[in-house]
């Protein structure tokens, strides 16, 4: 039997995908399945309150993220730098 190797990026991508088009039990299965086998931890670092929501791009090369600190920042999810930090809100994102 050959061996399958998984690119947890793109499965937990996919989940989330499908869990937005069908939120079923199933995707949310998947999307707990693909996450367990997420392995590589990285940590986004910027904001000066709670982040409480982030979302890929549809093509999975940026993340937004929505704070307390009344910011919006868009990352390169390759590098998780900042490409741009949205300010002028009135309260939370």
């Amino acid at each position: 039997m050959e061996k399958v190797e998984i690119d947890p990026r793109l499965a937990t991508q996919l989940a989330l995908e499908a869990k937005g088009f069908f939120p079923t039990q199933e995707a949310e299965s998947s999307l707990r399945l693909a996450l367990s086998g997420f392995q590589e931890s990285r940590e986004l670092t910027g904001h000066q309150g709670e982040v409480y929501t982030a979302q890929f791009s549809p093509n999975g090369e940026l993340v937004v993220t929505a704070s307390l600190d009344k910011t919006a920042r868009i990352w390169d999810a390759q590098t998780l730098r900042v490409v741009r930090v949205l300010t002028g809100h009135d309260g939370r994102v």
